[in-house]
């Protein structure tokens, strides 16, 4: 039977029915099965088992243990039961349909009753939700929608497999509008969350249904991609182990599946709400009965309004829908509120939280119509905040400190210690708060700055010169939930000195205000600063109608202290530039060459300039290049001061040595090296001069230090900074597998410690050093569905792109944890050039060859896999003059 919808704007109401297509006019994909493996589903063993039945492999689902193969549709069963003989498979079960859980409606309310009804506004007094996605896995969204596009991420389309998240029947926009469209933007109507991102998942087609193995597959990327909520309002009547499976990855990583209950006004179960840790929810009316479309069971986990949802529809419109499937995304968009307040919940906590801080309705206690109750956002988020409603009178305070107008972008001394938003980079808000922006837009002046006004970047030695902006105002909705008074320090930059100015209004929840500044004049940076508690809203009114308002970064708490603390070691003249094996186990900079600073220490040079003298020498003075066997004499240089920046972040005390050289015996050149802490105190200083020989000045240091050079006479130079002490580590390498099948698809196979997706984007893990050379980049196609190409983290489409030499390159790793790990290599022959054909060496630091691997014939996509510890290089080499060789990934595991 198929089901109807209907959708009203204004007086006019439309019926569409979901007509019946051949490719689901029966309970099931008719040629296709879906295989649970007992052992690794990505082993090469299952591909060849399929294919000695015929089948076809469609989709590997390695982390669920799954594989969806195609299968002509005569032999499906004999296939299936010839599959489950086998010993390495656990089971196989058709792909089932599921269907869309919305039924036909008469418009009969003119405002979204059942906000109230869950007592959403008094939630919203704690929090508008965050920054964590909500997955809707449905037909799609409309992305062009006024309340829905501000809010739509990237997602993934089943049914074409590509990116296109467009929706392909209305049903996914209505169902997204109801949990998450944008409120207070003064249009249409307003989701249950303000703030939580849509993650578009279409595993529904243009006739309303979808296949299990779809929903499967889309559960595991939800949960991969960081959405802690995923929402999935279908359902089919048939059990199905793959279903549990996705519903069991999500909730064993942290993510609960909240699903529909369906709506055939009966008890029989429907899944994936049924599933084991699937919240199943069924739909109540206006005046708290079960509605009467509604399923029902022992299965049921919780109820929600579902009867005359007034939502958003596809083509930019609003209609009133109703059925189980906006019942759902009203509990997914609870739960996002109460991880908003409280992101340390477990899966097992946040059900059991939604379960005891709902509406008891029905049969007091549980009862197969309405579960645990009815869903309460206001009861469910004040207990996951730990306490009763916000204090009367909008229980926000507020004193003003400073104004601070010489720190500029060098914040980590004296701002954000407990938290930041560095706009544009990184935000690492403190738990004590819940920081919700609006009215704000985003805009990035310079994303890589040495200018001091620049915000130093949280985990980086380089500044960024960006904002948030409005034209009118925008607001920072601040609420502190651990009853405690703290430090907030906001950044104010005119960054290209537009005359811009403001007004800065500190108001409680009930818009009493508090405090207020005006800000003008701020080309070179400006911190307001104020000691805050409570729920405040900071906003930023501009005043300047030829201009905007901004803010550039937002800090909690004061700066880190600064505890820094340096012992020299020695002076050394003799090593000259021959410092592998002396200097820099742990990392370096050979300036002008290559940087690999270690995990344990920030980085940040100011005031210096560049400069080579000879870019390739084989003179003793000049330092080794990283990777490469000759040596290069460069340096930074100032006539006047320079500093490094050294914050070491794990505690411990770490040996560092400047290798200085006056290579062209300038003056001859005369310095000063002084040891600062972060307030300025000296901890240790050192006079150079006749140093044309070159000399390392060594220190153990620790905590938060600046390392400034003060020219005496000609200018200052600096020509590297070695971290650690000599690698006393050995490289080694253990070849594990060359791997032909994976393809482009290496999430959930490689890469769950740190990757780097060639010209796409680099993760690397903390426990490696990672530095190519020799290398040139090219991509061959920036977005692909070719299963060749590699998947892009975060995205649903692929990439393919390469690192290439036409005769060697190479990638340094260096291992600094004194452990061994699995490094893969991804080659492919992307555009069978040549053929191409390569050798890949991994060579330790004294260039002895510790494993070979020659490969061509590589156009389907080839992965190297070793075990690597200690210091070793990747050394690529052409050995087909015609062509190239090709590097398209590295994945760390």
């Amino acid at each position: 039977m198929r089901l109807h919808r209907s959708i009203s704007t204004g007086l006019f109401v439309c019926f569409v029915a979901f007509a019946q297509s051949p490719q689901t006019a029966g309970t099931h994909v008719p040629d296709q099965l879906i295989v649970h493996h007992r052992g690794d589903a990505a082993d090469p063993a299952a591909a060849r088992l399929f294919a000695a039945h015929g089948a076809l492999a469609l989709r590997v689902m390695a982390p669920l243990k799954l594989s969806v193969i195609r299968v002509a549709p005569a032999q499906l069963e004999a296939v299936a039961q010839a599959l489950r003989a086998d010993p390495t498979v656990a089971e196989v079960e058709y792909d089932y349909y599921a269907r869309v859980a919305a039924v036909p409606n008469d418009p009969s309310y003119s405002a979204q009753w059942h906000l109230a009804k869950i007592q959403a506004p008094n939630a919203w007094d704690r929090t508008g939700g965050s920054a964590m996605p909500i997955a809707i896995l449905d037909s799609g969204v409309d992305s062009t929608h006024p309340d829905l596009g501000p809010r739509v991420m990237a997602g993934w389309n089943y049914i074409y497999n590509n990116s296109n998240t467009s929706d392909l029947l209305g049903h996914g926009t209505a169902v997204a509008g109801t949990a998450a469209a944008v409120t207070n933007n003064g249009l249409g109507v307003a989701g249950v969350t303000w703030w939580n991102p849509i993650m578009p998942l279409v595993v529904i087609d243009s006739t309303g249904y979808a296949a299990y193995s779809n929903v499967a597959a889309a559960i595991q990327y939800a949960t991969d991609h960081g959405a802690r909520v995923i929402n999935v309002s279908l359902g089919g009547t048939s059990p199905s182990s793959a279903l549990q499976n996705a519903v069991d990855y999500a909730w064993n990583a942290g993510a609960i599946v909240v699903a529909s209950a369906m709506n055939n006004s009966n008890s029989t179960p429907e899944y994936p709400a049924a599933c084991n840790h699937a919240i199943a929810v069924s739909a109540t009316d206006e005046n708290d009965n079960l509605a009467g479309f509604s399923d029902y069971g022992s299965w049921i986990t919780l109820s929600a309004p579902g009867n005359d949802i007034l939502t958003t529809m596809q083509g930019g419109g609003y209609g009133y829908w109703y059925g189980t499937s906006f019942s759902a995304p009203i509990v997914s968009s609870v739960a996002a509120l109460a991880l908003a307040v409280n992101p340390s919940l477990t899966a097992q906590s946040l059900v059991t939280l939604l379960e005891q801080n709902s509406d008891d309705l029905g049969t007091p206690g549980y009862d197969t119509s309405f579960g645990w109750g009815r869903i309460n956002a206001y009861r469910a988020v004040s207990a996951a905040a730990g306490g009763g409603p916000p204090p009367p009178g909008g229980g926000g305070s507020a004193t003003f400190i400073k104004t601070d107008v010489t720190t500029q972008g060098s914040w980590r001394s004296s701002y954000g210690a407990d938290g930041y938003n560095v706009i544009n980079n990184a935000t690492a808000y403190p738990a004590y708060v819940t920081a919700t922006p609006s009215g704000n837009y985003s805009y990035t002046w310079v994303p890589s700055t040495t200018d001091v006004r620049g915000e130093l970047k949280a985990g980086a030695s380089d500044r960024i010169g960006a904002c948030w902006y409005n034209g009118s105002s925008m607001s920072l909705d601040l609420n502190f939930t651990d009853g405690n008074t703290h430090q907030v320090a906001i950044y104010l930059l005119d960054w290209e000195y537009a005359g811009r100015s403001e007004r800065v209004d500190i108001v409680d929840g009930n818009n009493n205000l508090l405090d207020t500044r005006t800000a003008s004049g701020f080309g070179y940076g400006q911190y307001l600063v104020w000691n805050l508690s409570g729920h405040v809203i900071i906003r930023v009114t501009n005043l300047n109608g030829a201009s905007n308002g901004v803010i550039s970064g937002v800090f909690f708490g004061a700066g880190a202290a600064a505890g820094g603390s340096a012992a020299f070691l020695k002076t050394d003249v003799t090593t000259q530039g021959s410092w592998k094996g002396v200097y820099g186990g742990d990392g370096y900079n050979v300036i002008n060459n290559s940087a690999s600073y270690p995990g344990y220490v920030a980085v940040t040079p100011s005031g210096n300039s560049s400069y080579t003298w000879v870019a390739s020498t084989s003179d003793s003075r000049g330092l080794l290049k990283a990777t490469a066997s000759d040596r290069i004499a460069s340096c930074w240089y100032t006539g006047s001061s320079m500093s490094v920046d050294l914050n070491f972040t794990d505690g411990n005390a770490h040996q560092v040595a400047l290798y200085l050289v006056d290579w062209d015996y300038y003056g001859p050149r005369s310095e000063r090296i002084d040891i600062v802490d972060a307030n300025n105190n000296v901890l240790d200083t050192r006079t150079v001069s006749s140093f044309w020989g070159g000399i390392y000045l060594v220190w153990n240091l620790g905590g938060h230090v600046i390392v400034r050079i003060t020219n005496l006479y000609s200018n200052a130079v600096i020509s590297g900074i070695f971290f650690g002490a000599g690698s006393s580590q050995a490289g080694s390498a253990h070849f594990l597998k060359s791997d032909t099948t994976t393809q482009g698809s290496w999430s959930g196979v490689y890469g769950a410690d740190g990757y780097n997706v060639i010209n796409y984007v680099a993760a690397y893990p903390g426990y490696v050093a990672a530095t190519p050379s020799g290398n040139a980049s090219y991509t061959w196609a920036a977005s692909a569905t070719d299963i060749r190409a590699l998947q892009k983290p975060g995205a649903g489409d692929r990439i393919a792109s390469c690192w290439y030499t036409g005769s060697s390159m190479n990638l340094d790793l260096n291992f600094t944890d004194g452990n061994t790990h699995q490094v893969a290599l991804y080659l492919v022959d992307w555009d069978y050039y040549g053929p191409r054909s390569e050798r890949v060496d991994i060579v330790d630091t004294n260039n002895n060859v510790l494993d070979t691997r020659t490969v061509s014939s590589f156009w389907g996509g080839i992965y190297l896999v070793w075990n690597l510890g200690g210091h070793v290089t990747v050394r690529v080499t052409n050995t087909n003059g015609a062509s190239n060789a090709v590097m398209s990934g590295v994945f760390f595991r």
